[in-house]
């Protein structure tokens, strides 16, 4: 989706993921975005997964991967408001409120 903010983040041993990255999402272009058959055949897991994602203005955390983001310490300081549905049910006081049932899907 063109514009949409994508964060990257990496699993933990504490069992958490930490986001080290937050870019900007470019619109998907056929062929150009898509595995070639070369590509497949050096990495045959991209025929589960042929799709390529573009970015833009992308900014890393400063630091070490400790010093990323944790989604589970910012749910639980931000509750419903950690998310835009969660925030619009919560101002509408209908619907999922809970972050976390959000994330999980």
């Amino acid at each position: 989706m063109n514009g949409a903010v994508m964060f990257f983040g990496r699993l933990t041993d504490e069992k958490d993921i930490r986001i080290f990255i937050r870019a900007i999402c470019l619109a998907h272009r056929p062929e150009s975005d898509d595995a070639t058959l070369e590509d497949i055949a050096r990495r045959p897991w991209k025929k589960l997964r042929p799709r390529y994602v573009r970015v833009h203005d992308a900014e890393f955390v400063n630091g070490t991967m400790a010093n990323g983001v944790s989604p589970n310490k910012l749910m639980g300081t931000l509750e419903a408001d950690s998310f835009m549905p969660t925030q619009r049910n919560a101002a509408g006081r209908s619907g999922n409120r809970n972050p976390r049932n959000a994330y999980m899907r």
